[in-house]
C-alpha cells in the first residue's frame, strides 16, 4: 500500500479550494512547561499505566483521521460563518433608511468594516488550521481513511498535495493522484482531477515516463 505524499499542503491553492465568503456588496506557544520529572506523568499528576494511557490518548488526538477530521469541521465552520456574517451585513445594508444621506454613509461604512475586521479575523485561523490540516494530513497512511466518510476531506487535501507535488516529484504525484481516482468515490474530484489536474502534469513533464 503506498502512502500519501509528505508534503505540507499548498496553503494559498487550499484557501481558494475550502471557499471563501463573497458578496455584492460586502468585499471581501504558549510557553513551554518544564520538564517534567516522570515522563508519563499526566496534567493531574498521575503516573504508571493511567499517566501513560492518558498521554497516549493525549498524543493521539493529536494527529490521525480523527484529528483532521476535526481541524476540517473547524475550517468548514469558519467559512460558513463568515457566510452568514455576509448575509446579516448585506441585510443591515439593505434595511438602512436613507442610504444616500451622510448618516446612512456612515452606517453603511461601519457595517462593511465590522465585517472586514471580523472576516479578516477569521480567515487569519482557517489559513492556521489550514496549515496544521496538512501536516496532519501528510502523516496519515491512506489505508487508514475511510474513504466514504471522509471523501471530501481526503480528495481536497490529495488534490492540493498534488498540486504543490507537480514541480517537485511528477512521478509521486500522477501515481498518487491515479490511485485516488480508482479508490476515493466521487465524480465532482474525478472530474477536478481528470480535467484540471493530470493535464497539467503530463504538458509541464514531458519526462514522467522516464521519471518513473
Amino acid at each position: 500500500m503506498r502512502k500519501p505524499i509528505s508534503f505540507a499542503l499548498a496553503i494559498v491553492a487550499m484557501a481558494a479550494f475550502f471557499g471563501s465568503a463573497t458578496s455584492p456588496v460586502i468585499a471581501e506557544q504558549a510557553k513551554p512547561s518544564a520538564p517534567q520529572m516522570v515522563d508519563n506523568m499526566d496534567d493531574d499528576g498521575e503516573v504508571g499505566e493511567a499517566g501513560a494511557e492518558k498521554k497516549a490518548s493525549a498524543e493521539s488526538a493529536q494527529k490521525g483521521p480523527e484529528a483532521a477530521r476535526k481541524i476540517y469541521e473547524d475550517i468548514q465552520a469558519i467559512g460558513k460563518a463568515v457566510s452568514e456574517a455576509a448575509n446579516k451585513g448585506n441585510a443591515a445594508i439593505g434595511a438602512i433608511k436613507d442610504p444616500q444621506s451622510e448618516e446612512g454613509r456612515a452606517e453603511r461604512a461601519k457595517i462593511i468594516a465590522d465585517f472586514n475586521t471580523f472576516r479578516d479575523s477569521e480567515f487569519k485561523k482557517r489559513g492556521e488550521l489550514q496549515e496544521k490540516l496538512g501536516k496532519v494530513f501528510a502523516e496519515i497512511e491512506f489505508k487508514d481513511w475511510d474513504l466514504e466518510k471522509d471523501k471530501s476531506l481526503v480528495s481536497n487535501c490529495l488534490y492540493m498535495m498534488g498540486t504543490e507535488a507537480m514541480e517537485k516529484e511528477p512521478a509521486k504525484a500522477m501515481d498518487h493522484l491515479e490511485m485516488i481516482l480508482e479508490e476515493v468515490p466521487g465524480e465532482r474530484h474525478d472530474a477536478t482531477i481528470r480535467t484540471r489536474l493530470l493535464p497539467n502534469l503530463y504538458i509541464q513533464h514531458d519526462n514522467y515516463d522516464a521519471a518513473k
